[in-house]
């Protein structure tokens, strides 16, 4: 059953229910994902402070070797950072730009990450405010064949993830953390967990669905990610 989301439980989210780990859910692969020339991703946490491993909310990458796009919080400190590969630049395949801010105080936080390339910026938001802008001048993304992966080895609860196919604005971004819901322009995916029966349901365009991840698929994205 492509609902099933059997290891994670449901709970009070930030906007109605939520889904809580540490079990990671997958999409399938689907080319809707394999996102090029921008990406924002969004989404509520809640995040519980376990120093030793690193944590992915949204992840897509396991099996190729390009990270397409991603957040990971820190191993020791908690601090949030976005992640991708780049067509130009010669930078490290773990490369992160980091927020300077750790979600583990227990509290919901909202979270967003946009990249253009025609900008050339990744910018930052934490609870709606702009708290990162770096021009890294990446070119267009480098993506592969992987689906996207919500809450691998990440200890916390996850809430309204959206991604879309371009960065939005700053508007639009405050407009997500006032818990509005996502601009239909350049939606791919949206999760809101909202449907205890159906959990794993996307209410976006494109029908990307999420299901418990493989136990060995985990396991391969938590040795990679450090």
């Amino acid at each position: 059953d492509l609902m099933a989301i059997e290891a994670w439980k449901i709970v009070p989210g930030a906007k109605g229910l939520a889904v809580r780990g540490p079990t990671g859910l997958t999409t399938a692969p689907d080319d809707h994902l394999n996102l090029r020339d921008g990406v924002t991703v969004a989404f509520w946490l809640q995040a519980e402070k376990k120093p030793g491993n690193w944590q992915w909310p949204l992840l897509k990458y396991a099996d190729s070797p390009n990270r397409n796009y991603g957040v990971f919080l820190n191993k020791d400190t908690g601090v949030a950072s976005f992640t991708a590969a780049f067509e130009r630049g010669d930078r490290s395949y773990a490369f992160g730009v980091s927020s300077g801010w750790s979600p583990w105080d227990g509290q919901w936080h909202h979270f967003a990450a946009t990249y253009s390339a025609e900008s050339g910026a990744v910018i930052l938001y934490v609870d709606g405010r702009e708290t990162k802008r770096e021009l890294v001048n990446g070119g267009r993304l480098q993506t592969g064949p992987d689906g996207v992966r919500l809450g691998s080895s990440y200890d916390g609860a996850l809430d309204e993830v959206v991604i879309c196919d371009r960065a939005l604005s700053a508007e639009q971004i405050a407009a997500l953390a006032a818990k509005q819901a996502p601009p239909a322009e350049g939606l791919v995916a949206r999760w809101s967990f909202d449907d205890p029966q159906n959990p794993g349901l996307d209410s976006g365009p494109h029908g990307l669905h999420v299901a418990v991840a493989r136990n060995e698929w985990l396991s391969k994205t938590a040795e990679r990610a450090g």
